[in-house]
């Protein structure tokens, strides 16, 4: 029992890091397309 609690947390955080990082990525991006775009406008 034990054990299948900890494969389930490790999934929880591993799923939570994967969805914080792809986060992360989206915000990255969305911040370098801005740069990008108003340097295309200057």
């Amino acid at each position: 029992m034990d054990s299948y609690i900890q494969d389930v947390i490790e999934k929880l955080v591993n799923e939570y890091g994967l969805i914080k990082i792809h986060m992360d990525c989206q915000y990255t991006t969305a911040l370098l397309y801005n740069k990008y775009h108003d340097h295309q406008l200057q």
